[in-house]
C-alpha cells in the first residue's frame, strides 16, 4: 500500500477555482446579498476523511460506503440538499458519500454524531468539491468532496479510533496537524486491502452541473449554473463520472459496483515457491520465512504480523514473517513464484502448487495469509511454470467470452497441467479458510501472543502444537542448496522430461484463462479431487467464480509488482520505514541460511565451489525494475 498523506497549504478563492475550469469571473457576476469569500485550495487533495459509526470489518462487508438511495429519484444526484444543515438522525435521498479534505471537520461530523471512526481514503475522480461547485452560494462550509456513487473499501487507506483522540488542546479545524500527530504516534490503523491502483488518483473537480438548484433560486439565472439546465442532473452525473467509468466500477449505469466482502470461505489457494516438489516433501512442506531465524534467534515482534508477509519485499532489515502468502488464481501464485525463484532459485523454473486451505489460513486483502505455513499432506497437485511468467496485460473479457476462453481452455487439455500429489491426505476435503475476519493478526500490540492463540485455536489441522515451527523439518532447504540439488540431480524435476514444455506452451497459447484459473476449479479437473465436470460445466464454474469474486488481471498485477524483487532496499527504522538509495538487501532467507552456513564452518565457499561445477542452465532470469521503493510510513 503507498500513502502519500500530505496538507496542501496553497490556497486560492472559490472564483478563481471555478475560473479555471470554465473561464468565468463571478466577481462581475451581480448576486443578491453575496456572501463571503470562502478560502479553499486549488489542487484537489489527494486524501479524504469520514466520520463513521460503522466498524472496518462492516464497511469491508458491504463493499465500502455507499450512499442512501436507490438512484431512482432525480434528486438523488443533486449537491444542492448534501450541504443543507439538517437534524440529527435525518437522512435524505441522495447518491453521494459525504467526505472532507480535513480530518478534524470529518471527526466533528454530523454535529453530536456518533463516530467511532474517522476513516482515511485515497481521492478519486467521482469525489465532486462542494465549495467550489456552489460558489458563494455555499451554506455551510465543511471543505467536502461529496462522492459520487460511492467509495470502494479498497480504497481505504486506514483509520483512526474516536478513542485514540484526545482534545486536552486547541487544534485548527481546518487543518490536519491533529491527524499528523496521530499518525506518527502509531493511532492509524493500515488497510490491509488497500489497492495500489488507486495511487494515481486525486479527488475530482468542480461541478456546478451537479447542483440542482431549487426553480426558485436566483443562481439558476448566473453563471455559471445557469447553462446546465438543459437536462437533468443525472444525466449530467453520468457525463460527470464517464471519462473515468471503467477505472473507478461504474457499468451503464448507476451504482458503483463495489466489490462486497465474499460470502464463502475459499476451500482451495494455489502457492508459488522455488522449491520443487521433491524438495518440499522432505522438509515437511512450506515453511515461513521466520521459522529459520527463530532457531538463531527470537523474530522481530513484525513477524507476528500479517502486514509484514504483505510488504514483505519492500522490507530490507526485517521482512520476516510467520505467514506465507496464497493466492486463489494461478496467474497471482504463477508470477509470485517467478519473483522467488529469481530471488532464491536461480534459473530454474518454479512450481505452483495446488493447497486445499485449512482454518489457520485467513483473508488478507486479495491473498489467503497461511499462519506457519503449509503442511505437504495438504498440497492437492502442482505444475512448474516458466521462471520468466508475467501476468498477460489483456483486459479481462466479459464473462460470456471468459466462459469460451475457458471451455477451450479445457478442450485443449488443461487438466494436463496439474499433477496429483500422492500423498495429499483427503481429512483436509472437510476444512475450509477461517470464515471470521481476524484483525487482531494485522496489529502490531501484543502481535505474537495473538498470533499464538489463533493458531493454538485454528491450527489442529496441521498440526500445530504449543510453538511455532509449524513446519519443523529435521534439515530446511534454503536457496543455495536447493539450486545445487537441482543442478545435480536431474530426477528431482517436478515433471517427467517434455512435460515442461507442453505446460509453457499451454499457458503461452490460453495466457488469461491461465492467469485468472481459479484454485477451486482444479479439483474438478482431476480424478479423486473432486466431482469432474465436462468443459461446459467447468467453463461456467471457473467463469462464476471470477466474477464472483471481482477477481481481476488489474488487481493481481499490482500483487505481481508487489512480488517482484526490488532494485532498491527500503529500510525499517524505530522512526519508520525510509526510502534507501538503489541496493541490494539480503532477503531473511538468505539472510536465515548466512546464519547457518557460518555456524558450519565454510559450508558456503563448497557450495558456490559445487555450483560453478554444475552442469549449464539456462541463462534469463527475470528482475525486478531498479531504484527507490517507494514505501509507508511505519504506523507504530
Amino acid at each position: 500500500m503507498a500513502m502519500d498523506i500530505t496538507c496542501i497549504e496553497n490556497k486560492n478563492i472559490i472564483e478563481a477555482n471555478l475560473s479555471d475550469f470554465y473561464g468565468l469571473n463571478l466577481r462581475d457576476v451581480p448576486v443578491k446579498n453575496p456572501k463571503p469569500q470562502i478560502q479553499v485550495e486549488a489542487k484537489p487533495p489527494e486524501v479524504v476523511f469520514r466520520g463513521e459509526s460503522a466498524s472496518p470489518a462492516k464497511v469491508k462487508s458491504r463493499g465500502g460506503f455507499t450512499p442512501r438511495t436507490r438512484f431512482q429519484s432525480p434528486d438523488a444526484f443533486k449537491l444542492w440538499p448534501v450541504q443543507l444543515p439538517r437534524a440529527r438522525g435525518a437522512v435524505i435521498d441522495t447518491a453521494y458519500v459525504s467526505t472532507s479534505r480535513y480530518f478534524e471537520v470529518a471527526r466533528s461530523y454530523p454535529p453530536g454524531g456518533l463516530n467511532r471512526y474517522v476513516y482515511c481514503i485515497r481521492g478519486t475522480p467521482n469525489m465532486v468539491d462542494v465549495a467550489a461547485s456552489l460558489g458563494r452560494h455555499l451554506v455551510v462550509d465543511e471543505a467536502e468532496f461529496a462522492a459520487l456513487g460511492g467509495i470502494h473499501w479498497t480504497q481505504v487507506l486506514g483509520w483512526i479510533e474516536a478513542s485514540d483522540i484526545r482534545d486536552d488542546y486547541l487544534v485548527d479545524e481546518f487543518s490536519n496537524d491533529n491527524f499528523d500527530r496521530l499518525k506518527r504516534q502509531g493511532k492509524l490503523h493500515e488497510n490491509p486491502d488497500y489497492d495500489a491502483k488507486w495511487d494515481k488518483f486525486t479527488a475530482g473537480r468542480a461541478a456546478p452541473e451537479l447542483v440542482g438548484f431549487p426553480k426558485d433560486h436566483a443562481a439558476r439565472n448566473q453563471e455559471p449554473w445557469n447553462r446546465f439546465l438543459d437536462k437533468s442532473v443525472k444525466d449530467y452525473a453520468l457525463d460527470f463520472i464517464r471519462p473515468n467509468k471503467d477505472a473507478l466500477g461504474f457499468g451503464k449505469d448507476f451504482p458503483l459496483q463495489l466489490q462486497a466482502e465474499r460470502p464463502k470461505p475459499a476451500k482451495v489457494v494455489f502457492y508459488g515457491d522455488y522449491l520443487w516438489p521433491k524438495e518440499a516433501k522432505r522438509q515437511g512442506g512450506f515453511r515461513t520465512s521466520a521459522d529459520g531465524l527463530s532457531k538463531l534467534r527470537p523474530p522481530p515482534v513484525t513477524a507476528y504480523n500479517i502486514n509484514t508477509m504483505l510488504h514483505q519485499d519492500k522490507l530490507g532489515l526485517h521482512p520476516e514473517s510467520f505467514f506465507l502468502a496464497a493466492h486463489e488464481t494461478f496467474g497471482a501464485a504463477a508470477a509470485e513464484a517467478a519473483a522467488k525463484a529469481a530471488k532464491f532459485g536461480g534459473q530454474f523454473d518454479p512450481v505452483v502448487y495446488t493447497v486445499h486451505v485449512t482454518p489457520n489460513m485467513v483473508r488478507a486483502g486479495n491473498r489467503i495469509a497461511a499462519a506457519g505455513g503449509i503442511v505437504w499432506s495438504q498440497v492437492m497437485t502442482w505444475t512448474q511454470v516458466p521462471h520468466d511468467y508475467s501476468l498477460p496485460r489483456q483486459s479481462v473479457p466479459r464473462r460470456q467470452q471468459l466462459y469460451k476462453q475457458f471451455k477451450e481452455a479445457h478442450e485443449r487439455g488443461v487438466k494436463r497441467l496439474f499433477e496429483k500429489n500422492p500423498d495429499y491426505d483427503t481429512k483436509f476435503d472437510q476444512y475450509a479458510s477461517n470464515p471470521s475476519p481476524q484483525p487482531q493478526l494485522f496489529g502490531e500490540r501484543n502481535a505474537q501472543r495473538k498470533l499464538v492463540s489463533f493458531i493454538k485455536e485454528n491450527g489442529q489441522a496441521v498440526g500445530f502444537a504449543d510453538e511455532f515451527p509449524l513446519v519443523n523439518a529435521p534439515r530446511a532447504m534454503y536457496g543455495q542448496e536447493s539450486r545445487l540439488v537441482k543442478a545435480n540431480n536431474p530426477e528431482t524435476a517436478p515433471h517427467q522430461p517434455g512435460f515442461f514444455e507442453q505446460v509453457s506452451s499451454f499457458v503461452k497459447s490460453n495466457a488469461i484463462a491461465i492467469a485468472l484459473l481459479p484454485a477451486v476449479a482444479v479439483a474438478n479437473l482431476i480424478p479423486g479431487l473432486g466431482e469432474l465436470a465436462d468443459a461446459a460445466e467447468w467453463a461456467a464454474l471457473s467463469a462464476g467464480a471470477v466474477e464472483e469474486a471481482g477477481l481481476t488481471l488489474e488487481s493481481m498485477a499490482v500483487i505481481e509488482q508487489e512480488s517482484t524483487v526490488m532494485g532498491g532496499e527500503a529500510l525499517i527504522a524505530d522512526s519508520g520505514l525510509v526510502e534507501a538509495e538503489q541496493g541490494g538487501a539480503e532477503s531473511a532467507e538468505e539472510g536465515v541460511e548466512e546464519g547457518v552456513e557460518e555456524s558450519a564452518g565454510d559450508n558456503d565457499q563448497s557450495i558456490q565451489e559445487a555450483l560453478s561445477r554444475a552442469p549449464e542452465v539456462p541463462s534469463h532470469v527475470p528482475g525486478g525494475k531498479h531504484g527507490r521503493v517507494r514505501v509507508l510510513e511505519k504506523s507504530s
